[in-house]
């Protein structure tokens, strides 16, 4: 029985020698494993998470990032070096477009009868475009630029609202936004103007419909080829600007006059030697010196040279001042040129036409372009009446307005902000704007 019970006891007590032997080396793997498997991609998971908020430092810096982990450090590598990034080409204060979301949101939506300061913007952008008339801008959402950001969406293929949503406005703010133009598919009182124009200087033979289809395609390339534009078929500001301007060339030249020949004077006929009766004196014949014409003598009196006109500019002036101001209240169209709506040079056109000063029609640069009216430098210098010209708000010399003069600080025109033919008066805008005078009287 002693025996067994030391066998036993021998037994356990290798055992355990066994185990004493191998704890060490169990302890080295566990810890390896633990070590291995979980605490290293613990700390480089920690790593790397820190690692994207650490700003990027300069290329000569040295810092070197670790991390901690209970007693153990973990040396990082150094970081990799990055190209900086090359500077991106300048917009001149226009935003880039994206496609991120969230860029998005910076542009509150702007919606028809809104009043918001940011219209003035809107506004200010779709007449740099050529979407709407040059005009002080105003914070009134109305129906003239409700029209410009319809035609806006229509050349850059977005759903015609008329409402300038968050992408509408993402899109004209950027680079990428196109000018106006007129092209396959477009109607309205522009392309009808166009379609005028065309069939006044023989490149268009259709009807005239409003809608720019294949004939009027036709027609706007023969009037490019012509004018030495580039032949698109598309009336685009370039095509627009010579169209309506003194400078535009018709299809067919026009013969040239040809110079006549000076007919040459008669040679005079010497009077005949009378012979007198002798004895006798006689009075001369009244009548033998005048049956002999005489081309150097005038055939009539002289009139004396007109007197200076009184100072109410003439009759002209008043009944142009006088036409004009029946068309307040008028709605503003672009492309309008009465009696019903206008724009701005439409509405000058209208009033000049019956009084024989205009016979073409041409938008407001063209008519800042006509030689035989006298240019008029200073607001100190104008009479009601005359033309006065603009630019567009922060451009360069281009004429993008006119308005007639009305004196009194006061002039009246087609106003796109407003909406229709009204009298404003001469402020800021007009300061900063103003370019010229012509007077048409």
């Amino acid at each position: 029985m002693e025996k067994k019970w030391q066998k036993r006891r021998e037994r356990s007590a290798r055992i355990k020698l066994f185990f004493k032997r191998v704890r060490l080396p169990l302890l080295t793997v566990g810890g390896t494993f633990l070590t291995a498997f979980i605490i290293i991609p613990l700390a480089l998971g920690a790593y790397e998470a820190r690692a994207e908020s650490i700003e990027v430092t300069a290329p000569n810096k040295q810092a070197q990032p670790s991390v901690q982990v209970g007693d153990i450090q973990i040396a990082t590598p150094e970081p990799v070096m990055t190209a900086e990034p090359l500077p991106t080409e300048s917009t001149e204060g226009f935003t880039a477009p994206t496609d991120a979301p969230d860029d998005m949101q910076q542009y509150a939506p702007l919606v028809f009868e809104q009043r918001d300061e940011a219209v003035r913007a809107l506004q200010q952008r779709l007449m740099d475009l050529y979407y709407m008339g040059s005009d002080e801008t105003t914070d009134y959402y109305g129906p003239v630029t409700r029209d410009a950001v319809m035609s806006f969406q229509r050349a850059h293929h977005l759903k015609e609202t008329g409402d300038a949503d968050e992408q509408t406005q993402q899109i004209l703010f950027s680079s990428a936004a196109q000018s106006y133009i007129i092209n396959q598919g477009c109607s309205g009182e522009d392309v009808l103007t166009l379609q005028h124009e065309l069939k006044e200087l023989g490149y268009y033979e259709d009807k005239l419909n409003g809608y720019f289809g294949t004939a009027t395609s036709r027609a706007t390339a023969a009037f490019q080829k012509k004018n030495k534009l580039e032949i698109t078929g598309e009336a685009d500001y370039f095509t627009l600007e010579l169209l309506y301007s003194p400078k535009a060339k018709p299809l067919i030249d026009p013969t040239p006059t040809p110079t006549p020949t000076p007919t040459p004077k008669p040679t005079k006929t010497p009077k005949p030697t009378k012979t007198p009766k002798p004895g006798k004196t006689t009075a001369p014949d009244a009548t033998s010196s005048a049956t002999v014409p005489d081309s150097s003598a005038p055939t009539s009196a002289p009139t004396s040279a007109p007197s200076t006109p009184a100072p109410n500019y003439g009759g002209g002036v008043s009944d142009f001042i006088v036409l004009a101001k029946q068309q307040i209240g008028v709605r503003y169209v672009l492309g309008g040129k009465g009696p019903d709506k206008f724009d701005c040079s439409g509405f000058v056109y209208y009033c000049l036409k019956p009084l024989g000063k205009m016979t073409r029609y041409y938008n407001s640069a063209g008519m800042g372009q006509i030689d035989s009216w006298p240019t008029v430098y200073g607001k100190e210098n104008l009479q009601p009446g005359d033309l006065i010209f603009y630019k567009s708000e922060g451009s360069d010399t281009r004429i993008t307005h006119v308005a007639i003069w009305l004196g009194g600080g006061k002039l009246i025109h087609a106003s796109a902000s407003e909406g229709c033919v009204c009298i404003t008066s001469w402020g800021g805008w007009s300061d900063r704007n103003f370019l010229y005078g012509k007077r048409v009287f």
